[in-house]
């Protein structure tokens, strides 16, 4: 499946760059644009991979991105990396994705309009690392500047992911969707921002091979549905003060199953559909210590609250309910 979608990237990019130059100009516009940064910080909730999710745990983690995109007229290509150091239980959790992208931007009037492809991999555990899923990922999007102040934006979206470890086999599928809002803008930097986003799910089924910690509490037949929908709706806000500034956010997430996990005991059987509400709250101070026409430095920190409301609680099979802090302090440079 991969190897068909690094095919596709191939192909789009031929044509994406072929397009790019059917507009007659008398010149080739190249740029190159790339951003660096690093940092660290503390999540009291990291991701477990497979492993038993009621029994996530917290860690200091230590953060580097970086990337660079090579512009010719209105095609882009581009590659990037992100690793996300977790020191605890010697580096497990830990994340190092890449990831190649290519895109094409055109404007019509009052309209932008872009198509995205990126294909990742993602490895995981740096104390044996191995990769853990590959994805591949295509947007449409369409902006439309009704107003002087104002911008409507809407995109499709689509992706397949495709587990590789075998706690993950479950992982495999395609997600479809879109998601739209609306910009209002104060000046050149400060905004408000409305966003809703809906995806359909359509993954596999996880049973006591992909959650084998299941077992020891008794549990003798899993099966966890994964296919349904998610939403996500939220209001953020960048406000802008010359050299600093703060980003504000507040969100509502949303996934529910189409179909009920079941489950078995020596003593019962469950059947219950797993419905997560999370409210979510972020908050971004920065500071730029040099304005330039083009380079920009910065220092930010970002805190974010969320809070999970799970149908699946202490006496299931697993325990969805939960309260996340994360909090990072970072350093950017775009050029």
């Amino acid at each position: 499946m991969m190897t068909r979608f690094l095919r596709f990237l191939f192909l789009a990019a031929l044509i994406l760059f072929s397009t790019s130059f059917l507009k007659g100009e008398d010149s080739i516009y190249f740029d190159i644009r790339g951003f660096v940064s690093a940092g660290g910080g503390y999540d009291s909730h990291i991701p477990t991979m497979g492993r038993d999710s009621s029994d996530r745990k917290g860690s200091g983690e230590i953060l580097t991105d970086a990337g660079i995109n090579f512009d010719i007229n209105d095609f882009s290509i581009g590659t990037a990396v992100f690793v996300n150091a977790l020191n605890t239980d010697n580096w497990r959790y830990s994340l190092l994705n890449t990831e190649i992208n290519l895109g094409w931007i055109t404007s019509t009037g009052d309209f932008d309009w872009s198509i995205f492809s990126v294909g990742s991999f993602s490895f995981y555990d740096f104390s044996g690392l191995s990769t853990h899923y590959a994805q591949g990922d295509l947007y449409l999007e369409m902006f439309y500047n009704h107003h002087e102040n104002m911008s409507f934006f809407f995109t499709l979206t689509s992706s397949y992911i495709h587990g590789l470890k075998e706690e993950l086999s479950f992982l495999r599928g395609p997600q479809i969707g879109f998601e739209t809002g609306e910009y209002f803008y104060f000046n050149f930097r400060s905004y408000l921002r409305l966003q809703y986003q809906l995806n359909f799910m359509f993954y596999g089924d996880h049973t006591t091979e992909n959650v084998p910690t299941v077992v020891s509490d008794g549990i003798t037949e899993l099966t966890g549905k994964n296919k349904g929908i998610s939403q996500f709706l939220s209001l953020r806000t960048r406000l802008d003060f010359d050299r600093f500034y703060i980003f504000l956010g507040a969100g509502w997430r949303n996934m529910t199953m189409f179909h009920r996990d079941n489950w078995e005991t020596m003593e019962k059987i469950v059947k219950k559909r797993r419905v997560n509400n999370s409210i979510v709250l972020d908050v971004e101070p920065g500071f730029i210590p040099f304005k330039k026409s083009f380079d920009q430095l910065s220092i930010y920190a970002h805190y974010i609250f969320e809070k999970n409301f799970s149908t699946l609680g202490r006496e299931d099979y697993v325990d969805e309910n939960y309260i996340r802090h994360n909090i990072r302090v970072m350093l950017s440079y775009y050029f």
